[in-house]
C-alpha cells in the first residue's frame, strides 16, 4: 500500500449523548468512572486507550460498526463511543437510520489524539498511476476544502 501526502487531520474523541456528558481530563479517568466505552472491532485507536482497553481497566464494549456505536450510544446502552469527528459528522448527515439523533449525538471537546489522515493506494502499477495524478491534481481538486466540508 502506498500513502499520499496528508490530506488533513481528523481528531479522534469520544461520540457522547448531549442528555449525559462526560468529562474527562486523562485515559485513567474513563478507567477510573467506570464507564462503558463503545470500539470497533478491528480498529486501532491510541495506544494508551487500546493498552488499558485490553487489561480491562477501560471497559470496552466492541461493535461491528460506528453506526451501531452511534445506535447504542443514542439509547445511553454505553457511555460514549470512540470516533473521528470527521467520521461522526459525516455518518450523522448521510446515514438516514441517525438522522433522529442529529441533535442527540455530539462530539466530546476533548480529544485522544488529532490523526494526520491519508488516501492510500494499492502499490502496483494502477496504483502508482493514481497516486501520481492525485498528487498532481491535489491543488485542483481541494483536497483540504473536501475534507473542511
Amino acid at each position: 500500500m502506498q500513502a499520499s501526502d496528508p490530506v488533513g487531520n481528523g481528531p479522534l474523541g469520544f461520540a457522547e449523548n448531549v442528555n449525559a456528558p462526560v468529562t474527562w481530563d486523562n485515559v485513567d479517568d474513563i478507567g477510573e468512572q467506570k464507564l462503558k466505552i463503545g470500539t470497533v472491532l478491528g480498529y486501532a485507536n491510541t495506544d494508551e486507550f487500546d493498552e488499558k482497553a485490553g487489561t480491562d481497566w477501560i471497559h470496552a464494549i466492541p461493535a461491528p460498526d460506528d453506526i451501531s456505536n452511534l445506535r447504542k450510544l443514542a439509547r445511553r446502552r454505553i457511555d460514549v463511543a470512540v470516533i473521528d469527528n470527521l467520521v461522526l459528522s459525516y455518518l450523522i448527515a448521510t446515514d438516514d437510520s441517525l438522522k433522529d439523533m442529529i441533535d442527540t449525538l455530539v462530539f466530546n471537546e476533548r480529544s485522544l489524539e488529532c490523526e494526520t489522515l491519508y488516501l492510500c493506494f494499492k502499490d502496483d502499477e494502477t496504483g502508482r498511476a493514481l497516486q501520481d495524478k492525485f498528487s498532481g491534481d491535489r491543488a485542483k481538486i481541494g483536497v483540504e476544502q473536501i475534507v473542511e466540508s
